[in-house]
């Protein structure tokens, strides 16, 4: 099923790539744990076509990850799959509507196979530098519900021949019903973080940095491109990347830093060092 699944959106995006303004990208992540109960390493692999046709915006993405378990306590490894999916409707130059979903098509061992994620959103550009997003998310899993507010900001500017853009991103997090899920039981019912990003571009390259503080746990991540439906309580975040631009490829290259504490065993001081490899092509 997921892989005719994955077969079917790459081949539709390839369809409309002759007709409208698209964007493929493929990335490919590894993961590496320390301290974990239960995770030793992991690789991911997906792709996200991104489509442009005048004012509407579309974005679907598909992602399988395994990782590597100890056991025991684990009986199995995890096999994961996820599906993204983003519009965005620009009724002006100043208002600008996202709607997102996510759905988990396969999570072996958690309880939260087949959750589904439901992202509304209301941008403002008071100028051509300045703009506002917010958007309001819900998490339908069997046992808990999870709801998530996020307040961006973006300033762009220009110094000389570089391009700088600067964004901050807190969000707002609540959990509904999650005493009687074992894996999430230990969480707290309210989180609060933010994150500020940092990006510049100059010629044909770019780089940035970024980083989060404050705890998450099963938050929405990437603009509603990632989602920490495992449960661990993230309390720092760090981030790098940089690229090139090669006429209509790009490549990146980035390094997150992420330190958590795994709620089930309240097992602190778990560190994630995740690289991660894009390659876009732009039709």
């Amino acid at each position: 099923m997921k892989k005719t699944l994955l077969l079917l959106l790459f081949g539709i995006s390839l369809l409309i790539a002759d007709s409208l303004k698209t964007d493929i990208s493929l990335y490919g992540e590894s993961y590496k744990f320390t301290n974990s109960t239960i995770k030793k390493s992991s690789v991911a692999r997906g792709f996200i076509a991104d489509v442009k046709d005048g004012s509407s915006h579309y974005k679907v993405g598909y992602e399988h990850e395994m990782i590597d378990t100890k056991q025991p306590p684990l009986q199995d490894d995890f096999k994961i799959s996820k599906l993204y999916i983003k519009y965005d409707y620009k009724f002006s130059e100043s208002w600008k509507l996202n709607i997102n979903y996510i759905k988990v098509l396969d999570d072996n061992i958690f309880q939260t196979l087949e959750g589904a994620v439901y992202g509304l959103g209301l941008g403002y550009s008071f100028n051509k530098n300045l703009s506002l997003n917010l958007t309001q998310f819900y998490t339908d899993y069997e046992d808990f519900n999870v709801n998530q507010s996020d307040i961006k900001i973006t300033y762009k500017t220009k110094i000389d021949n570089v391009g700088i853009r600067i964004q901050s991103i807190t969000k707002v997090i609540h959990l509904d019903n999650y005493k009687s899920n074992k894996y999430a039981k230990n969480a707290d019912s309210d989180y609060f973080t933010s994150g500020l990003k940092v990006g510049a571009k100059y010629n044909s390259y770019f780089g940035g940095i970024g980083a989060f503080f404050g705890e998450r746990a099963f938050a929405i991540m990437s603009d509603g491109f990632k989602i920490q439906h495992h449960p661990l309580s993230f309390n720092k975040t760090y981030a790098a990347v940089a690229g090139k631009n090669f006429s209509r490829l790009r490549m990146k290259l980035q390094y997150i830093y992420l330190r958590a504490t795994e709620l089930p065993a309240q097992q602190e001081n778990v560190e994630v060092d995740i690289l991660r490899l894009v390659a876009n092509y732009r039709f």
